[in-house]
């Protein structure tokens, strides 16, 4: 059996473990299973306008446009760019908390964490999307991009970008709930919202690169992320350069 393989082996379910992970989700809905969606209490925020109805690209003129560009443009994309893309990528679109991307149980867990990586309107900083109010609270985490790319070293392969997207996954809840297959289901999430974004950013001329190479631990400490907290999925975004 190779690694990989055996490292999905322990959260597998069979006929023989299925009736107990079962009872387990029935148990956990009973006793309402929930999730908070995240805030920061007193950190200054940048409010981000709300999307208007508009006449956009067909659907499957956004999903042919979208591409993994490695030349991206260095300048900020401007507030109604970014209101948009947060909002139709990972914004609350429903009731409880529900969003464009599946999720199981509606945990909502996955969080999403902007670093701004040139000057602009928005300023040099970690930011946390805040879902329910649609605004970005200021961490107030200075950044460079040659002090980044220690922590993404995959960010070297890509020309550019003006924006660093994390998606950041709690864990309490969907271990809660979901047992051994919480990592399954917190990595199958991430995928959900990280294909929203990139299909949200192609409907605003925006490039998208996701990246899977970077250092957890550092990203997390430079985040100020609590121990529950897991860094999953990354994507570097910025004007397409080709």
């Amino acid at each position: 059996m190779n690694r990989t393989r055996a490292a999905l082996r322990p959260s597998e379910l069979s006929t023989a473990t299925f009736p107990r992970f079962r009872d387990a989700l029935i148990a956990a809905e009973a006793a309402g299973a929930t999730h908070a969606l995240r805030t920061y209490p007193g950190l200054s925020r940048v409010p981000l306008p709300r999307p208007r109805a508009r006449l956009t690209k067909a659907f499957d003129a956004v999903v042919a446009a979208r591409r993994c560009g490695r030349r991206l443009g260095a300048e900020l994309p401007d507030r109604a760019a970014l209101g948009r893309l947060c909002a139709l990528g990972h914004g609350v679109t429903g009731p409880d908390g529900r969003g464009p991307a599946p999720s199981a149980g509606n945990l909502q867990p996955i969080e999403l964490y902007v670093l701004v990586l040139c000057d602009g309107w928005l300023a040099r900083s970690a930011y946390h999307y805040d879902r329910a109010a649609h605004a970005l609270a200021d961490l107030a985490v200075p950044l460079e991009r040659a002090a980044l790319e220690g922590e993404v070293p995959s960010l070297a392969q890509v020309e550019g970008g003006a924006l660093l997207f994390l998606l950041v996954g709690d864990t309490r809840a969907v271990a809660a709930k979901y047992g051994d297959r919480a990592p399954r289901f917190l990595l199958l999430e991430a995928g959900h919202v990280m294909q929203s974004l990139a299909l949200a950013a192609a409907s605003v001329d925006l490039g998208l690169v996701p990246i899977g190479g970077f250092l957890e631990a550092p990203l997390a400490a430079r985040l100020r992320l609590p121990a529950y907290d897991a860094v999953l999925y990354a994507a570097l975004a910025g004007a397409s350069r080709g």
